[in-house]
């Protein structure tokens, strides 16, 4: 029994002997391509997840800033933009068709942060959203009061058609915003009616009569015949004396501008001129 016993410890320890020498074979080999690899898929895997999270985060402050912007909120649009100084002011909402800050406030009647926002040193003032409107379309599609300031930013381009091919000056006809008309031929800007077949197969002046604006339609008739007589007629009806200033566009750098939000300046001033 004695030697039966001893042979099999002796068997048992030469197996677990055979079991430890495979796995040192097997670790010497494959251990650390092994923990290279993992060390590789988990690197990968915390890259991938921060980026998840910084895409997830982007846009989060500006997201910020365009509902204080559309809530009129001067103050927290201001302190917004003075503790986030690189902050992107073009930046657009994709779960909003793209609409930026300044589409916000285009759209906002009398609208109190547009100036501030037309007088940051990096914006778009013609960024088009998903579907190619700018804030100056907007603005004209609304009949806000923030044509007429727009109208004064050399900057704006007052006749980029969206990409269905409208026109600001055909949103507005197309609405009946009759002030809208008078303020632009006022300002001298040019006007672009539009050719016969760029939309719905008329232009601006047949849009407004295939919709019943008649005054439009006579306002921009009298325009088209006589472009300075209607435009020296409507300055006197606006109350408009004296010759209308040029349009011009703020130029300040991002520490004048800094200044601009850290004092009390009124930035409106830099828009709302006389005329």
């Amino acid at each position: 029994m004695k030697k039966i016993s001893i042979s099999l410890s002796s068997s048992n320890f030469q197996f677990k002997s055979s079991i430890v020498t495979i796995l040192d074979n097997f670790n010497s080999k494959t251990s650390a391509p092994f923990f290279h690899f993992l060390h590789f898929f988990f690197f990968i895997f915390f890259l991938l997840l921060f980026l998840l999270i910084s895409l997830f985060r982007k846009g989060e402050m500006e997201r910020k800033l365009c509902w204080a912007v559309e809530g009129n909120n001067v103050e927290e649009v201001k302190e917004i933009l003075r503790n986030n100084p690189n902050l992107d002011v073009n930046w657009g909402d994709d779960r909003r068709g793209g609409l930026s800050v300044l589409h916000g406030a285009g759209r906002n009647d009398d609208s109190p942060v547009l100036p501030i926002l037309l007088a940051h040193p990096d914006i778009d003032v013609n960024l088009k959203d998903i579907d190619g409107w700018t804030p100056f379309c907007y603005a004209c599609d609304g009949n806000t009061s923030w044509v007429r300031e727009m109208l004064k930013d050399s900057r704006v381009k007052v006749n980029e058609p969206t990409d269905d091919g409208w026109t600001p000056l055909y949103r507005a006809a197309y609405n009946g915003h009759l002030d809208v008309i008078k303020w632009w031929i006022a300002s001298g800007r040019e006007m672009d009616f539009g050719e016969p077949g760029d939309v719905d197969k008329t232009d601006a002046i047949g849009v407004a009569r295939k919709e019943g604006n008649t005054e439009v339609v006579n306002l921009l008739g009298r325009f088209k015949s006589d472009a300075a007589k209607t435009r020296s007629e409507v300055r006197s009806e606006l109350g408009i004396i004296g010759e209308v200033a040029a349009p011009t566009a703020p130029e300040l750098t991002k520490d004048e501008y800094l200044a601009f939000l850290t004092s009390h300046a009124p930035l409106v001033n830099l828009f709302r001129g006389s005329g």
